[in-house]
């Protein structure tokens, strides 16, 4: 807080927030003594990450706040979501290209009886969000009724 002319003032910085959705909860295939994770400190690029736990959800939420913004700040979601896998590569030590191929599978129209749809797959500047979900539902919805 910062003393101002009719006294203190809030004052809020930037915040990166990324949410990863996965098939599975890798990290606990990768290592049993992970299933109860919450919280991962790191000093990657992105150095917060939590877990839905105690949810069984494959879904991890990066974190990052300050200065270290400004230089993500107009990065596109591609590049946002590769700087994520690129962070939760050097801290779990796994190659981010496999999570990379999986979402694109998901997102994949192959002619078949299932159709995947949500805010994680949305491929918009506002991934994460319920305007997310709702937009992407709306383009299967437009596919499904042709």
């Amino acid at each position: 807080m910062r003393k101002g002319r009719s006294g203190y003032k809030h004052r809020i910085g930037n915040v990166i927030k990324i949410l990863l959705r996965f098939e599975a909860r890798w990290w606990v295939d990768k290592r049993m003594d992970l299933a109860d994770l919450t919280f991962v400190l790191s000093d990657a690029r992105i150095p917060v990450w939590w877990t839905q736990h105690p949810a069984d959800l494959p879904v991890l939420t990066g974190w990052f706040g300050g200065p270290k913004t400004e230089a993500m700040a107009n990065l596109g979601e591609h590049e946002l979501i590769e700087a994520g896998l690129a962070s939760l590569a050097e801290i779990f030590g796994f190659d981010p290209k496999h999570l990379v191929a999986a979402r694109a599978v998901l997102s994949r129209i192959d002619g078949g009886a299932v159709f995947f749809s949500g805010e994680a797959l949305y491929r918009g500047r506002d991934v994460g969000t319920v305007e997310a979900a709702l937009a992407s539902g709306l383009a299967t919805a437009r596919t499904l009724l042709g």
